[in-house]
């Protein structure tokens, strides 16, 4: 092996190390003798823990964003409290349908069972792809580090199999995520074909995607109508990670179906995804964008607030309020994705504080999720109903302690 190749898988050690975690996960939640099942859990925030203390600086963190350390560390963090919620409220697990329909309940997601072995090993799986895409320098890398991150939820949304809801939501979501995926792949394409190259940023002058646009810059001529048409459908297949409009009709239905865990899950790891190769792309496109790319992010922004806002008012269930809520901060998060090249611009900022301030609010975002589904396990792990609104009337009064962290 080249020392080149070396040094550039030195730079995913991290990613490695998930993935090596999750293939373990899945062999021991494979076996027979209860204690190596019972496990799992410790060992795959044992696998997170040593993938945040491998993260470099961004010096050594190879190419991909300019704070991609940041993000990393943010997205293990992040996965690490989730595991934690999850691991620890046994309880949350039990996806059980309500008093009338105890005759077609669900399998128990109990540590020990199927969940032990296939929910950590595609947990870490995922976060593995959110992590590559934050490193990500080519259009093919990124590709596959956004399928790594989606196709063990698409597994997962369906592990409970005697649930009609959970195999419905599972085909919904494969569908719409084959469909965003040959989307943002055509894009792909489309940008490969106007600059003839892969790679978005590179040194000493060879080929890249921001070097086309600052060619173009250069000679004072805009860039290709066939770039540009790439760009846009690569967004709008993007949205769908991201549960945006107007690829956000999928996300009530498919978190009401899932299990508790996993719409936990689903609220913060494709999201985080979506947005870091959102942001990684554009970084190559460079700004001022053009407009017909900010005008997308503009629209994309205004309408998703709009829908996530109003039509969470509408809701009953927890999950779907959740889910549109979850729409709602996709639109908040694309304002600053649509701002933060032009501020850019007159920054010497690499990002710029537009983009930057979304990578905080991933991270915000992030641990808010975690109280709220925490709370959601908790209640469940007590033996409550917590589905509907009705099932938290009196919950200051029954549980004050959950009942300020949910307020928070």
């Amino acid at each position: 092996m080249s020392p080149l190749m070396v040094d550039k898988l030195g730079t995913i050690v991290p990613e490695i190390t998930l993935g090596t975690g999750a293939v373990v996960c899945l062999m021991l939640g494979l076996a027979k003798h209860w204690l190596l099942r019972r496990i799992v859990p410790a060992i795959a925030a044992l696998t997170l823990i040593i993938a945040a203390l491998l993260v470099g600086d961004d010096a050594t963190a190879g190419a991909g964003l300019a704070s991609s350390s940041f993000v990393r560390l943010a997205i293990l963090l992040v996965g690490l409290l989730l595991l934690m919620v999850t691991a620890a409220v046994p309880g949350q697990l039990r996806m059980t349908q309500r008093a009338e329909d105890r005759d077609l309940q669900g399998r128990s997601f109990e540590p020990g069972d199927v969940v032990s072995g296939e929910f950590f090993a595609f947990f870490l799986f995922s976060l593995t792809g959110a992590m590559l895409c934050a490193s990500a320098n080519d259009l093919v890398w990124l590709f596959l580090a956004l399928e790594l991150t989606s196709l063990p939820t698409y597994v997962l949304v369906a592990t409970t199999r005697d649930r009609v809801d959970a195999q419905e939501s599972g085909v919904k979501y494969f569908f719409l995520g084959a469909l965003a995926a040959a989307v943002f792949l055509y894009g792909f394409s489309l940008i490969y074909g106007a600059t003839g190259t892969t790679v978005f940023l590179a040194a000493d002058g060879a080929p890249s995607i921001a070097s086309y646009v600052t060619d173009c810059d250069d000679r004072g001529v805009p860039v290709s109508p066939l770039f540009v048409t790439g760009v846009v459908l690569a967004l709008v297949g993007m949205a769908f990670k991201i549960a945006a409009f107007p690829m956000h009709a999928y996300a009530a239905d498919v978190y009401q179906g899932a299990a508790l865990p996993v719409t936990a899950m689903l609220a913060f790891v494709p999201k985080t995804a979506g947005f870091v190769a959102m942001i990684v792309l554009l970084v190559a496109v460079g700004w001022p964008l053009p407009d017909p790319v900010l005008w997308l992010l503009v629209i994309m922004a205004a309408v998703t607030m709009t829908v996530g806002n109003v039509m969470g008012l509408l809701q009953r269930s927890l999950k779907r309020l959740m889910a549109y809520s979850s729409i709602a901060h996709s639109g908040y998060m694309l304002v600053g994705v649509a701002a933060g090249p032009n501020l850019a611009a007159k920054s010497s900022d690499a990002l710029g504080q537009g983009l930057a301030a979304v990578l905080f609010y991933l991270v915000a975002y992030g641990l808010a999720t975690v109280g709220v589904f925490a709370v959601l396990g908790s209640l469940r792990g007590r033996g409550d109903e917590a589905d509907t609104f009705d099932d938290l009337a009196g919950l200051s009064t029954r549980h004050p302690v959950l009942s300020a962290v949910l307020l928070l």
